[in-house]
C-alpha cells in the first residue's frame, strides 16, 4: 500500500467474498454477514432481504449508542465499525449481505474484520479513486461542550477530545492523521462501557450482547485515557465514510459520539461543504 496523503490513487474492492458471523452487542442475536467484490463506482452498498442500503448518511436513523441504517423498513444496526474498516483499508467498493438485525461485534473493534479482509486479499481498480473534500470551515454544536469544528485541509487530521463524568481515565485528547500505517494503531480499540451505562441499557432494552472482557471493556478509573480516545477516532472513522467517500479535512471534535459525528456528515452534504475530487487533485494540492 501508498504511504503518503493517500494510501492508493486507484479504487480498491477485495479480492474474494469474506463471512463475518457473531452475536450483536444491542440486540443480543446471532448474525452473519458476507462481504463480496463490487465493480467500481459501486460504493459500499449493504443488502437485506433482497434490499440494497447504500452506506450513505441519508439512510441513516437515529440512535442513542451506535450507527444504523434504514431503508424500506429493513434496519442494519451497528455498521460503524465495518464502515470504519473499509475507510481504514481504503476499500472503496463493496457489497455487504446481512442476515439478522445487526453487524457481529465480534471482539467490539475493527480487528477482526481488517485481519481477516487482508488475509483474502485487496483488488485495486483501474478507475480514480474520489474523495469528499471539504471546502470552508463550519462548527457544530449538540450543546456547548459537545462539538465538532472543520476545516479545509488536504488530508484527513483528527484532534478528538473526551471528558466523562469526571473519571481521568475518559479525559484527554489525541491527534491522528488519517493513513494506513496510522490506522493499524487504533483498528484494535475496543468498545468501551461505564458501570451507569449498564444499567441504563438494560432499562433501554439495548446492549443485550455486551460481555465484558470479550467484546467490551469495563473502564477502570486508572486506564490510560489514550485507549479509549482511539476507540472514538474509529467510530468516527466509520462515521465519516457514510459521506460516499473519504473525507479529507482536518477535525476537532470536543466530547463527540455517534449523533454528533453524523449530524456533521449531514450537514456537509445538505449545505454542499464538500467537493468530490479524484486522486489526481489531491495529489496537486
Amino acid at each position: 500500500m501508498i504511504e503518503g496523503k493517500i494510501d492508493t490513487v486507484v479504487q480498491r474492492t477485495i479480492q474474494k467474498e469474506v463471512a463475518f458471523e457473531g452475536i450483536g452487542i444491542h440486540t443480543g442475536a446471532k448474525s452473519k454477514i458476507v462481504v463480496r467484490p463490487a465493480d467500481a463506482n459501486t460504493g459500499v452498498v449493504f443488502i437485506k432481504d433482497g434490499i440494497e442500503i447504500p452506506a450513505k448518511v441519508e439512510y441513516t436513523i437515529n440512535s442513542r449508542n451506535s450507527t444504523c441504517l434504514c431503508k424500506d423498513g429493513q434496519i442494519i444496526k451497528t455498521i460503524e465499525h465495518l464502515m470504519a474498516t473499509f475507510h481504514g483499508l481504503g476499500i472503496d467498493n463493496v457489497e455487504v449481505v446481512v442476515e439478522g438485525e445487526e453487524i457481529p461485534i465480534l471482539d467490539g473493534s475493527a480487528r477482526v474484520f481488517v485481519n481477516k479482509i487482508l488475509k483474502v486479499g485487496l483488488q485495486d481498480l483501474e478507475e480514480m479513486k474520489k474523495f469528499a473534500l471539504i471546502q470552508s470551515c463550519m462548527e457544530i454544536k449538540e450543546n456547548q461542550d459537545r462539538f465538532l469544528v472543520a476545516k479545509p485541509n488536504s488530508k484527513l487530521e483528527i484532534e478528538y477530545f473526551i471528558h466523562y463524568n469526571n473519571i481521568p481515565a475518559l479525559q484527554g485528547k489525541m491527534t491522528y492523521t488519517h493513513n494506513f500505517s496510522n490506522f493499524l494503531t487504533i483498528y484494535s480499540a475496543k468498545t468501551f462501557v461505564l458501570k451507569e451505562d449498564l444499567k441504563i441499557f438494560k432499562k433501554l432494552g439495548i446492549g443485550k450482547g455486551i460481555q465484558i472482557g470479550s467484546n467490551a471493556i469495563l473502564v477502570n478509573p486508572n486506564d490510560k485515557p489514550e485507549k479509549f480516545i482511539k476507540h472514538k477516532v474509529l467510530d468516527l472513522l466509520g462515521d465519516l465514510y457514510l459521506l460516499g467517500y473519504p473525507f479529507l479535512g482536518k477535525l476537532y471534535v470536543h466530547k463527540g459520539g455517534h449523533s454528533l459525528h453524523l449530524q456533521f456528515v449531514k450537514c456537509l452534504k445538505e449545505q454542499r461543504k464538500v467537493k468530490i475530487v479524484d486522486a489526481q487533485e489531491v495529489t496537486a494540492l
